[in-house]
């Protein structure tokens, strides 16, 4: 089953429990630790429960309380009573299972009678494996989250801070994942003739080709030939007049 089915199904059960009067939760000693995920937000989070254990064999359903400042004496449904199947669970189960809210923190005092317009403090939150209609609990799950001065954003009781939490670390490359060389593409070069031939490197732009030298060598001897062979050819033009 679905997690927003499961949501629709407690939020149709808190309705109906709310109409006919919230019964009292019975006392008893908490026998699991409950915990909420994400383990901090704020008033629009939807929280999803998560016991340490499974409940009881004789148990067939549960109920979700919150208790804390603007609540009412002994806490008020957040989860009402459900049957334990809708979970994936039954009684005499030892796994752990979850259970996601009907609604978020906001929707969930404005619900009570006089409604929660500002949370503060720490409110406990308890998971009671109980008969499906019965009060006795049979076993409990307890957890707490704890509001900030804000009275916006909240955390839970006991989880560890954000720095010491695992990370993913970044996956190392696979065997084969490098890109083939493109061909026909330069490789760069860092031996001694690429310092010679950038600019501002050892030897700079200073340096110019063999070929260019012979080149500018050419052009200097025709034009020293030019500048010979004219009078060469008036002496030679007057020597035979």
């Amino acid at each position: 089953m679905t997690r927003n089915v499961r949501r629709a199904l407690a939020a149709c059960a808190t309705v109906a429990v709310l109409a006919a009067g919230s019964p009292t939760p019975a006392s008893a000693q908490a026998q699991g630790s409950l915990t909420v995920d994400p383990v901090e937000g704020g008033l629009e989070t939807f929280l999803t429960f998560r016991t340490s254990g499974g409940c009881p064999a004789a148990a067939t359903g549960l109920v979700v309380t919150i208790d804390g400042t603007g609540f009412g004496k002994g806490g008020e449904n957040y989860v009402a009573s459900s049957p334990l199947s809708i979970y994936g669970t039954a009684g005499g189960s030892a796994a752990s299972f979850t259970v996601p809210a009907p609604r978020n923190l906001r929707d969930q005092g404005a619900m009570s009678q006089p409604p929660v317009v500002h949370y503060s403090g720490t409110y406990a939150l308890v998971l009671h494996c109980r008969k499906r209609l019965g009060t006795a609990d049979l076993a409990t799950f307890r957890g707490e989250i704890r509001f900030g001065r804000s009275g916006k954003t909240w955390r839970l009781v006991g989880a560890p801070p954000a720095a010491s939490r695992p990370t993913a670390s970044p996956a190392a490359p696979l065997a084969g994942d490098a890109l083939p060389p493109v061909a026909g593409a330069a490789e760069p070069s860092t031996g001694p003739s690429a310092a010679a031939a950038s600019p501002g490197g050892d030897g700079g732009s200073s340096r110019l080709p063999l070929g260019l030298w012979l080149g500018l060598g050419a052009v200097g001897a025709l034009l020293l030939l030019g500048l010979w062979v004219p009078p060469l050819a008036r002496r030679r033009s007057a020597t035979t007049g």
